[in-house]
This record gives structure tokens, sequence and C-alpha cells, in this order.
């Protein structure tokens, strides 16, 4: 089959998803997707033990940390339009209380590499947490956490090579490195769940979409020779 042949309905295939690729001027969103189930619950929890969640992030690839701690920590400000949260436990979509004006609302993520957390500001008795890694969003309303999602290595296993810089997650294999779990906290009943996060997948990954990128180039110089190639037969 002839280039001429497929080309253009492979283009037509590819081409909306190349209006999302990311660079210097115009980064994607990434959506973060996450599954799993409870593991504890407050004994006032309307859900059970095993109960199913599922839930998203959506975030700017290109956000700018509004903090950073040396080389071992940084916080992104999630505050672009774009950027969104969505979270629901069984059947019940919790969304609708996840909203609030923005000055009274924050969703961040927070970067830690090698961080080390001392008892300085933490009330006796307390035992010093040997150094970590972790990605951490947290949704607060009125400086009140409701819904954190946590990718952190374990203190006690000393393992510091999960994340390699402060910049922000952008592939699933990225997250998949640290177990992950979920706190949630009703803001008008006051009951707390905890989860295990058990699946998880980034849409879209810069990566992928880069290397379809250089496919429909390659494809494309591969059409302009072949008509040249025409020309001069």
């Amino acid at each position: 089959m002839k280039i001429t042949t497929w080309l253009p309905q492979l283009l037509a295939l590819w081409l909306p998803e190349l209006a999302v690729l990311p660079d210097a001027a115009n980064a994607a969103p990434i959506t973060l997707h996450f599954s799993g189930q409870l593991t504890s619950v407050s004994t006032d929890s309307p859900y059970p033990v095993g109960t199913p969640f599922q839930g998203s992030v959506t975030y700017r690839s290109d956000a700018a940390p509004t903090s950073v701690a040396g080389e071992m920590a940084a916080t992104y400000l999630l505050d672009d339009p774009q950027d969104a949260l969505s979270f629901s436990l069984g059947a019940t979509q919790l969304s609708a209380v996840l909203t609030s004006p923005p000055d009274l609302a924050q969703l961040t993520l927070s970067v830690y590499d090698d961080e080390f957390t001392s008892c300085d500001a933490v009330p006796w008795p307390c035992l010093p947490v040997p150094p970590y890694d972790a990605y951490e969003f947290s949704y607060a309303e009125h400086q009140l956490t409701v819904l954190e999602l946590s990718f952190r290595s374990s203190p006690l296993a000393g393992d510091l090579s999960a994340i390699e810089s402060l910049e922000l997650p952008t592939t699933a294999d990225q997250l998949a490195r640290l177990p992950g779990s979920v706190y949630y906290r009703d803001p008008i009943g006051e009951w707390i769940v905890d989860g295990r996060i058990d699946a998880i997948a980034v849409i879209p990954e810069p990566s992928t979409l880069s290397l379809c990128g250089l496919a429909l180039a390659g494809l494309a110089a591969g059409r302009r020779a072949a008509h040249r190639r025409g020309l001069a037969g």
C-alpha cells in the first residue's frame, strides 16, 4: 500500500492528540486516575472496610512550585482553571462536597525527596522519622484536610531512590514506585476512612505523545521523499 493512501487517515486519527503535545508554551493537562479499597474506617463511617473507591486529579504538567525547601521538598498550588478533583466511595460520588470558593479551599501537591521529619514542631512524646520520598496530593477546606492521596516510601525501608527530583510526577511509573494510600475526612459528618490505592494511570503520558509526534514526523518525511522520487521518475 502506498504511503499517500493511508497517511491521511493516520494523520486524521492522531492530529487531535498532537494538539495537546507538551511544550514549553502550552503543556498538556495531566489526569491521574486511581482506585482501590478501604482498609480502615472510623466507628461512625457509613462505609465498611473493603468498600471500593476511585477518583482522579487533573493538573498542569508545567505548574511552578509555590514553595521550595532546599533540595528536600517542594509544594505546588494546583489552582489553574483546568485543575480538578473527583472522588467516590462505592457508588456515591463525593465530588459535590469537594467544592468551595477558591479563597476557602486549596488543592496542593507536595513532593518530598529525602525529607527528614524531626520532633522540633511535634509535641512530646515523639520519635524522629527517618528520611522518606513522597508525592502527596492534598485537598483542604478552611485549613482542614478533606482528601489526601499519598504515594510514600516506607521510612524504615531506607529506600530513597524512588524520587529523583522535586518536579511534578508526569507518568504512572513515577507514582507506582511508591505504595499509594487515600485519606478522606467527611467535612460534615466528621467520619474518617483510609484506603489502599491498588491501581493508577496517568493520561496522557507526555513521553508517549512525544513518540507519536516523532513517528508522524518520520512518516511525513517519508511521504516527501516518495513524492520527490515520483517527480524524478
